[in-house]
């Protein structure tokens, strides 16, 4: 039988994602987030999937047990199912803003920003997300964000303790020796922003070179990333969910790699190299050349990144095809007039 009404019910901080405010909701009554939206009447295994879906019948029973509002609700959301492959599969968080999400109600929450590929980098703090528990180390286990008497805490799933996260630790770095000063974590920011202005069908804020349409950003930034996982060598297994599949008669041609795919410290670094050949030379002052980088890793070998830079270091079997896929972003006086939401 479902439920008329919850006695107990916390309100939705501004930017938490969906589910994190169920799980919040539902430890309440030590519960897991799937176990209360049973008791709503609405069975959904995984909660986290309610991020990226639209489900009308879920949010009125939500709202009617909770009293927030189904246009509440639906706002808590990342984006349309369109954008799942943007869906970060493994927690990310901000030391610092779990730091004073403690200091300030005891609880840990999760940001709408941090389930998505679009963000590597908290906006608030210009310091890079972090994936892997202080306390374990592992990754995907949801360390930090467990339900422990009645709320959502900082604890290790896997060695079932508190995790500190006063410990002093070096903040972590971007890749390729790039530098995350100020000036880079102000584009990085403004990428991010609009790629998920983007990815929720929303125009851009700023302009960006080789992007006539907002829905050009994404599709681009994924095509750098997918140039810089072929020279590296490195191989992604992305498993679609059966859904996703289903809703689409040729799933391959709308399937794309995407940041969410990657280890953070990578996706921080994809983000950062489009941030530098893409941006506005007009209001980010990391572009042609400004900004120094080394693939190798070694410090002596520093030098100016740009577009054709990045184009020398690809791989052989790429670089034609980066080549082609970036001429338009290679002269910043093609920006101007080039953009149209």
């Amino acid at each position: 039988m479902a439920l008329r009404g919850l006695p107990i019910v916390p309100a939705p901080f501004r930017g938490e994602v969906l589910s994190s405010w169920l799980a919040r909701l539902a430890a309440r009554y030590d519960l897991r987030a799937s176990h209360l939206l049973s008791h709503v009447g609405c069975d959904m295994p995984d909660a986290r999937a309610l991020d990226w879906c639209a489900a009308p019948r879920v949010d009125r029973a939500l709202a009617r047990v909770t009293g927030v509002s189904v246009q509440r609700l639906a706002g808590m959301r990342c984006g349309g199912a369109e954008a799942w492959l943007w869906d970060r599969p493994a927690p990310a968080w901000c030391r610092t803003c779990l730091q004073a999400d403690l200091l300030a109600g005891g609880e840990t929450w999760e940001r709408r920003a941090w389930r998505s590929g679009a963000t590597a980098l908290c906006d608030r703090h210009g310091q890079l997300l972090e994936e892997a528990c202080p306390c374990c180390g592992k990754r995907g286990t949801g360390c930090l964000f467990q339900s422990q008497e009645g709320r959502v805490r900082a604890h290790c799933a896997t060695r079932d303790k508190p995790v500190s996260l006063w410990r002093q630790r070096p903040p972590p770095g971007l890749p390729w020796g790039l530098c995350l000063d100020p000036l880079m974590a102000r584009a990085i920011a403004g990428l991010q922003r609009d790629l998920g202005r983007s990815l929720g069908g929303r125009p851009l804020q700023a302009r960006w070179r080789g992007v006539t349409w907002a829905a050009e950003l994404p599709a681009l930034v994924g095509d750098i990333l997918l140039m810089v996982v072929l020279t590296l060598g490195l191989r992604l297994q992305a498993a679609p969910p059966l859904w996703w599949l289903q809703q689409r008669a040729d799933w391959r041609s709308d399937f794309s790699f995407t940041p969410a795919m990657v280890p953070l410290e990578l996706a921080g670094g994809v983000l950062a190299l489009a941030a530098i050949m893409l941006g506005d030379p007009d209001r980010f002052a990391v572009t042609d050349g400004r900004v120094a980088w080394s693939p190798s890793g070694i410090a002596q070998e520093r030098q100016p990144c740009s577009v054709e830079r990045f184009l020398a270091w690809l791989d052989p079997g790429v670089a034609g095809w980066g080549r082609r896929r970036l001429a338009g972003v290679g002269a910043s006086n093609r920006i101007k007039g080039s953009f149209s939401p």
